[in-house]
């Protein structure tokens, strides 16, 4: 079957197609929806199983395929095709090969391919496997340096739909809550003027947001040790569901009050032990600057429990500092009685895969780690 020829195929079908592109292959007599790259890396409101034909005309010009691929394989229905037309645009972005295409779509059946287009089929029963994550993130994001990260956490912040999430994290400071629950500081607010004047709020919203936009998209996310809670809140507009705990119960009964988003389960817990969240159930495990706050044997009890949790091919992401010296790494143990241990960026690594088979640290603050 040629890609024509499954197209002519659908002509006063009557089917439901969704055009992700261009839209210059639609057939006639179809109901059609239509999807610009931009749209097409987020989660967007069509329904599950519900497309015959999804024609994908700009996948060289998607600034994030992975999560793309997830929404695609979300709304095609049973049966249905996805056609992927491509391009040797030199303004590509991304141009899988046949076998890259396969990673992308791994639910799907590939029935006709050549240079510049790819068919392939949903099953019409789905198998039951073993709960397992396909990569459902770039991999390249392994080799970013900082200045590219930064760039899409910017880019992120700016983008409209993460505006009501970013009102809610923004409204908060430090006098609305108990001095308890600040712990001398430790906890904190995005919104608080230190925060503000300097600049550095960007980069406590752009973990959030980085995160969320390139490894949380549709997923199980659980969110480790998340203290005031606004970070789980800058994740929910992308994952499926965030479980977040923190093992403080009055800081677990203010996130509950100020995040009341549907898709947020909170819970009191231990890092240390995370059996009452089941083994292997999660996409995606966050830790962000968590993992300083345990002695050197407790933090790796804790990332021995966080690969427990992560579905294979689960991801494990978070931030630190990690200098590159012992002696960096003591004089930041020193200047905060809070942070038990600093990892130098080679211990941190070296940590990472014992447990997991790739992991990077990006720009001596950012850990990604891959089950």
């Amino acid at each position: 079957m040629t890609v024509n020829e499954l197209i002519r195929g659908f002509d006063g079908s009557g089917a439901w197609v969704l055009e992700i592109g261009p839209g210059i292959h639609t057939p006639s007599g179809v109901r059609c929806e239509h999807l610009n790259p931009a749209q097409a890396c987020r989660s967007y409101r069509l329904p599950d199983n519900s497309f015959s034909l999804i024609l994908l005309s700009c996948l060289e010009a998607l600034y994030d395929p992975f999560s793309a691929s997830k929404q695609v394989d979300r709304v095609l229905a049973p049966s249905g095709y996805l056609v992927i037309t491509r391009s040797d645009s030199a303004e590509a972005m991304y141009l899988p090969t046949r076998n890259g295409l396969r990673q992308l779509f791994p639910g799907l059946r590939e029935i006709a391919a050549n240079e510049l287009e790819w068919v392939a089929q949903k099953p019409a029963t789905p198998k039951t496997a073993a709960r397992m994550t396909s990569v459902r993130f770039d991999t390249r994001l392994f080799e970013l340096d900082f200045p590219r990260l930064q760039r899409i956490y910017e880019a992120e912040i700016q983008e409209p739909y993460l505006a009501p999430a970013l009102a809610d994290v923004l409204r908060w400071r430090e006098d609305q809550i108990s001095v308890s629950l600040r712990n001398d500081g430790e906890r904190a607010f995005p919104g608080e003027e230190r925060f503000q004047k300097g600049g550095y709020f960007r980069m406590m919203l752009g973990r959030y947001a980085f995160a969320g936009s390139q490894l949380c998209a549709g997923a199980q996310v659980l969110d480790s040790c998340c203290g005031l809670g606004w970070g789980s809140r800058m994740i929910a507009p992308f994952a499926r569901q965030v479980t977040a705990f923190d093992r403080d119960e009055a800081a677990v009964d203010f996130c509950r009050k100020a995040w009341p988003a549907a898709n947020i389960r909170w819970a009191v817990a231990d890092a240390l032990d995370l059996e009452e969240f089941g083994r292997g159930q999660y996409d995606v495990v966050l830790g962000m600057e968590t993992i300083e706050h345990f002695s050197r044997v407790r933090g790796e009890l804790y990332v021995r429990e966080v690969e427990r949790a992560l579905a294979c091919g689960g991801v494990f992401a978070g931030t630190s500092a990690f200098p590159e010296s012992a002696q960096e790494a003591r004089a930041l143990e020193a200047g905060n009685r809070h942070h038990l241990y600093i990892y130098t960026r080679a211990e941190m690594l070296d940590l990472l895969l014992r447990y997991f088979s790739r992991a990077s640290i990006i720009g001596d603050w950012f850990f990604l780690a891959m089950k």
